[in-house]
């Protein structure tokens, strides 16, 4: 995230925040990258547990990104994918323990 992004959210860099889509959450750990247009958010796919509801494992597997897309509301019914960028996505400092229902 840009580090203006990072400041006005009250979230620190290689601390745990929550980002949240209406259908779920997740935890993440936030990093800056100052050449991101403020606003936005970089995050990889591929990482994360499946099963990992309480999020204990973020700093050694990630955090899985597919919990943030849906298949009914951003789905694209040509190829049968969701929506897998310019998803919209709120963010906040995650509490501890972390709630993951929507």
């Amino acid at each position: 995230m840009n580090s203006a992004d990072l400041t006005d959210l009250g979230v620190a860099k290689g601390r745990r925040n929550r980002d949240r889509v209406a259908h779920g959450a997740i935890v993440a750990l936030a990093d800056v990258d100052d050449g991101l247009r403020a606003g936005s958010v970089s995050m990889s796919f591929g990482f994360g547990g499946a099963r990992d509801v309480d999020h204990r494992d973020i700093r050694s597997v990630g955090s899985s990104v597919a919990r943030l897309l849906s298949t009914r509301d951003y789905f694209d019914s040509y190829p049968g994918q969701p929506r897998m960028s310019s998803v919209p996505i709120r963010i906040r400092p995650a509490p501890r323990p972390f709630d993951p229902s929507p």
